[in-house]
């Protein structure tokens, strides 16, 4: 197993988030970075042989984060979907089909919302929003409605410090369940699905210190999704075992390199059991630790990234079409309250008056 040295190409200020689609319809990756400090999205798009051309931009809401790309209005192109963190809202930009995005519309959402998964959460095959509401303790439901607009929000409780979010099916009825992360509250929150955009009770589950981000995977192939979290503080990634009836077994903790910030999963070293890739800004590198197929991982191998890597990538399929998505580069900039740990809009506006 080896990987190539990095190749690094230009995007806005303080990029912070990557998604990866095929955005121009050429059959190519292309790449989408957020930045954060420039209220942006870049779009690199690709050759299809690893390079990019230069970046084009499109503004976003205010401090923009999550990202996800999905077929909002079902025109067959990818739309562009980020959480803009000082703004409290989802900024939206349609695609062309050529590479080229819409002027951003913006739909409410909780109070610092973080992180956004795109999926069907009502049945109905259209996309929805999920957002992580970071200062709320929520994440916000946002239902499509096929145009590319979205219903007012739900509100569900987490816990504090709700940071991100993962969509899937944890109890085999066909239905998505969500995970979100709380980072203040060293938790793991699983919120099952009624199929109607509506969820149960959180039931918590107690993860490393400082789960930055989750992931769901059946990493033990038994036909039941797993739950990866990443600790921030902790240098681990715990993994849940999923019963399947929406319920998790004990978490199992690894060693990463230090200050992880995301974890991805697939299979890379092409042998038919899924691995895990963490990004670890303190360190500045990546960590891989091979799958056994049985839910368990070897020791961590360590690769050398650029500073303060944020987020790895990670690859899905929609549609019968493979999709990609990501988070990447460098920890958010940030002021926090010592007891509440909020993210503070003032912090973020001086350090991008003095960044530009």
């Amino acid at each position: 197993m080896s990987f190539d040295p990095a190749v690094n190409f230009a995007t806005g200020s303080l990029p912070i988030a990557v998604a990866i689609g095929d955005v121009d319809g050429d059959g190519k990756s292309d790449l989408v970075a957020v930045n954060t400090s420039s209220d942006t999205v870049s779009v690199l798009l690709g050759n299809g042989a690893g390079s990019f051309g230069a970046k084009t931009d499109f503004a976003t809401g205010d401090a923009p984060h999550g990202i996800a790309l999905a077929d909002l209005d079902g025109d067959g192109n990818l739309d562009i979907v980020v959480a803009s963190t000082a703004a409290d809202t989802v900024s939206v930009l349609l695609g062309t089909g050529t590479g080229s995005f819409s002027a951003a519309t913006n739909f409410p959402a909780g109070d610092g919302p973080f992180f956004v998964a795109a999926g069907d959460l009502d049945g109905d095959g259209i996309p929805d929003v999920a957002v992580a509401n970071f200062n709320a303790g929520t994440f916000s439901v946002l239902l499509g409605t096929g145009t590319g607009s979205f219903g007012s929000k739900t509100d569900f409780a987490t816990g504090a410090g709700a940071r991100a979010v993962a969509i899937g099916d944890l109890n085999g009825d066909d239905v998505p369940d969500l995970v979100v992360a709380n980072t203040n509250a060293n938790t793991a929150s699983v919120l099952l699905g009624t199929g109607t955009g509506s969820f149960g009770a959180k039931t918590d589950y107690g993860t490393g210190a400082g789960p930055r981000e989750v992931a769901v995977a059946d990493v033990n192939q038994d036909g039941r999704l797993d739950v990866i979290v990443v600790n921030g503080n902790a240098d681990t990634v715990s993994v849940f075992l999923g019963v399947g009836d929406g319920t998790l077994g004990s978490k199992t903790d690894f060693a990463v390199g230090a200050g992880p910030r995301s974890v991805a999963v697939g299979d890379v070293d092409e042998d038919g059991k899924l691995d895990l890739v963490t990004a670890n800004s303190s360190a500045n590198t990546a960590s891989v630790l091979l799958g056994n197929g049985a839910g368990s991982f070897g020791s961590k191998t360590d690769l050398a990234a650029g500073s303060g890597p944020f987020s790895v990538a990670r690859i899905w399929k929609c549609r019968g079409r493979e999709r990609h998505g990501s988070h990447l580069h460098r920890e958010e900039h940030r002021r926090r309250d010592p007891d509440r740990q909020r993210f503070d809009r003032r912090a973020i506006q001086h350090r991008r008056r003095r960044l530009l």
